[in-house]
């Protein structure tokens, strides 16, 4: 079809055309022989036997195109071609990789009394290929949290699958509760075991622990995490350093620790934040320092400001992760929503004496608290139709020296069950406590569990 010009007649043809002393009515832009153009030249690009394009050229007179331009124009379009196609299929992996990239990233972090979690994940400038970089947070029995912060090496789409591979790795051995260091030595055997799998890892795996205050860590070759002090002193943890997943077949991880009191934070973040063209990576690590000790230790703040003073012009040719955690101190009044499941006792048992720890209860109180309301829990998991999808709302308040605990559930307790050593526990509970009333209705049941404590609540 000529009214579709040149570049429509080759793709119609699919085959070279060339016009020597072209008419008007022969262009789809007839301006072009304003310039003196005497012979112009149409080749398909062609890729896999499909036409992806038309590339044309022209000459002004009294130079005219031939068979021979006709054959160098073929060979420039295949290079073409291929290298048009090269850029796509690279497009295509490069949303792939960041879809499955994102799709690995925690949509939400875990929420325990007394731990603030926030994180970042800024991707690289659109030009650049996709690393791989993540972080995670597990939720560990005990109210503890496993912090995760990695990069694999290389771009692309397979350090992508790499990444989801490591994470699906480390979550499973976290969930086994297994140590930082045991985490790191299995999972750098996982990395081994696979010849496919061609990228080393650095990664930094941290549990904290609020009841006792206590971060253990290992580092596998990555930057040091930054700890702050509720005063604002800041510390980087460089102990319990080794070198990068996937690189040695026997490395010796070993964990070091350090005390993350109340009010306190900790940072991890990947190597896009602090390293700069041109400049000295401990001048990152001096501006992260600052930034983060510049300011109020709350997560959402901690995390913007850090990334402010880190990349002010936004995002860089390197991809950036960035978790925090802050330890917050608790307050007079414990509010708790508990699954329905036995497994959580464990976890309400550790935070109740924390709390009462930091309210100065002693050891007979706190002994006696824990261990009514664990039974008062354990009722309404195992006889007042709590399941693992619904939960047992605790609440406990300090007042007047006197410790005040309500547990409400959605069933109804069992008044009469056959003699056995679990039919005594609300005889145990009474014991305990100084007061224990139990209400039911129709929409559950109610505990609430009241003991004097032993001596003067700390202020």
């Amino acid at each position: 079809a000529r009214d579709a010009g040149l570049a429509g007649r080759v793709l119609a043809a699919s085959e070279p055309v060339l016009l020597n002393d072209p008419r008007a009515d022969d262009l789809a832009d007839p301006s072009v022989l304003e310039a003196g153009i005497s012979s112009l030249l149409g080749v398909p690009l062609v890729f896999d036997g499909e036409v992806i394009g038309v590339i044309e050229i022209g000459v002004r007179a009294p130079r005219r195109l031939g068979d021979g331009d006709v054959d160098l124009l073929r060979l420039t379009a295949d290079r073409v071609a291929q290298a048009i196609d090269h850029v796509r299929a690279f497009g295509r992996e490069h949303r792939i990789a960041e879809t499955l990239q994102r799709s690995l990233l925690p949509q939400s972090l875990p929420v325990l009394p007394g731990i603030a979690l926030t994180a970042r994940y800024l991707p690289a400038a659109s030009d650049a290929e996709v690393g791989g970089d993540w972080f995670d947070a597990i939720g560990l029995p005990g109210g503890r949290v496993l912090l995760v912060m990695g990069d694999v090496s290389g771009k692309g789409l397979t350090a992508a699958s790499t990444l989801g591979a490591l994470r699906s790795a480390i979550r499973a051995y976290a969930l086994e509760d297994h140590s930082p260091a045991q985490i790191a030595e299995r999972v750098n055997h996982f990395v081994l075991a696979d010849p496919a799998r061609q990228h080393m890892a650095t990664a930094v795996l941290a549990v904290f622990d609020p009841v006792d205050a206590r971060l253990t860590y290992v580092n596998a070759g990555h930057p040091p995490p930054l700890a702050l002090d509720a005063d604002g002193t800041a510390r980087f943890l460089e102990h319990g350093r080794s070198v990068p997943l996937g690189v040695l077949p026997f490395p010796a991880y070993e964990e070091d620790s350090a005390t993350l009191g109340p009010g306190g934070a900790v940072v991890l973040y990947t190597d896009g934040l602090i390293e700069r063209r041109g400049e000295h990576l401990d001048d990152g690590l001096a501006l992260l320092a600052r930034a983060a000790a510049a300011g109020p230790l709350e997560p959402d703040a901690l995390c913007e400001r850090v990334l402010t003073a880190a990349l002010p012009s936004g995002p860089t040719s390197d991809d950036v992760a960035l978790l925090t955690l802050c330890h917050v101190p608790l307050s007079q009044r414990l509010e708790l929503d508990l699954p329905g499941e036995p497994g959580s006792l464990r976890d309400l048992r550790a935070l109740l004496r924390r709390w009462l720890d930091q309210a100065g209860a002693t050891d007979a109180d706190v002994h006696a608290i824990v261990l009514a309301c664990s039974e008062a829990c354990a009722n309404a998991i195992e006889h007042a139709g709590a399941g693992a999808r619904e939960t047992i709302a605790v609440e406990a308040v300090v007042h007047d020296g006197e410790v005040d605990v309500t547990v409400c559930d959605r069933g109804t307790w069992r008044s009469e069950r056959p003699p056995s050593d679990q039919g005594r526990g609300l005889e145990l509970i009474e014991a305990l406590m100084d007061d224990v009333k139990v209400q039911t209705s129709p929409d559950g049941t109610t505990v609430r569990l009241r003991r004097k404590l032993c001596q003067p609540v700390r202020a």
